[in-house]
């Protein structure tokens, strides 16, 4: 009867650590970003990001629609930032297996109804020997109540999906604030040069 239920509790094991292996398709260890479904491979070590979450008033966006997965988003870590009207610093990856290769690289300013404006993005960033496509100038950024949001895009077709890595900065106007002497402006781009350091090291295989 002891052998039976030893049996039993092995098999069981055996059965939770096959489902185990079977759904986890990603993995943070430490700072390095795993993610074997999509192939994505992220090592942000050494890097002034981090994977804990920094409310802001504009979180960061991603701009695939439908259908899309929100593979990872790192945040600055506040401390590069602190003492300035940064809110929030943020890459974030996603993935659509939906799209075509054509409407992956077109952008659309839209509000779900209507359609203000398409962006062709028909420039290239090679990164990690990929070619992402983007458009110059960069067609993000917004405005709401005394805080605003600069961001840059980014989009890649492989394997049949477009993945999207959008690098946002979110500040709040001084003005907003009694003592606005006591916060600096944001060296916005030095902020967007540690988000870019990070993008430089995604890998897609």
């Amino acid at each position: 009867m002891k052998l039976k239920s030893t049996l039993l509790r092995m098999r069981l094991f055996v059965i939770v650590a096959t489902a185990l292996a079977a759904t986890a398709s990603f993995a943070l260890a430490g700072s390095v970003y795993r993610n074997t479904r999509f192939g994505v491979v992220l090592n942000y070590a050494g890097l002034p990001v981090q994977e804990k979450e920094i409310a802001s008033y504009i979180p960061p966006q991603s701009y695939l629609r439908s259908s899309t997965q929100t593979l990872l988003t790192l945040y600055l870590n506040p401390t590069v930032y602190e003492g300035t009207n940064l809110e929030n610093g943020s890459l974030r990856l996603s993935a659509n297996g939906t799209l075509t290769q054509d409407k992956c690289y077109r952008y659309q300013n839209t509000d779900g109804v209507n359609v203000y404006a398409t962006y062709v993005l028909d420039r290239t960033r090679t990164v990690q020997g990929n070619s992402w496509r983007y458009t110059d100038p960069q067609p993000l950024g917004g405005a709401a109540l005394g805080h605003q949001s600069a961001g840059e895009l980014y989009r890649l077709y492989k394997n049949r999906t477009c993945f999207e890595v959008v690098l946002q900065l979110s500040t709040v106007s001084r003005a907003n604030f009694d003592n606005p002497d006591f916060l600096k402006e944001a060296n916005t781009t030095k902020m967007f040069n540690y988000l870019g350091a990070t993008f430089n090291r995604l890998q897609i295989r």
